[in-house]
């Protein structure tokens, strides 16, 4: 491979991970906020129910349902997101780097 080719391949993976990054963010920063919320209700649950409360439960639990659901959204919508845009950034890198886009194509492959 040339380096043309290889700084094309490059600016393909750079958008991606930036692509990645951002919706990764935006699905687990709410996540991560919601999980105080969790603990206290968790925790309020505990008490009417058992009349106890077990501090690393309402924690387990709160991590659980705050950020499982937010990073399995995450990777698929940032997957759904790379596949729906990639084929409009190898053909612009492909254009940037005077290389025809079935070099760039032919590495991913049937990338995610």
């Amino acid at each position: 491979m040339s380096d043309r080719d290889l700084a094309a391949i490059e600016c393909v993976s750079k958008r991606a991970t930036a692509v990645t990054t951002w919706v990764a963010a935006a699905f687990i920063v709410p996540g991560a906020l919601l999980i105080v919320p969790l603990y206290w209700a968790s925790r309020e649950i505990q008490f009417a129910v058992l009349g106890v409360h077990v501090t690393y439960v309402s924690g387990v639990i709160a991590v659980a349902l705050g950020l499982g659901p937010a990073v399995v959204l995450a990777r698929w919508v940032s997957r759904l997101v790379v596949r729906a845009r990639r084929g409009a950034w190898i053909e612009q890198a492909a254009d940037q780097h005077g290389i025809p886009a079935s070099v760039i194509a032919e590495f991913f492959g049937d990338w995610n």
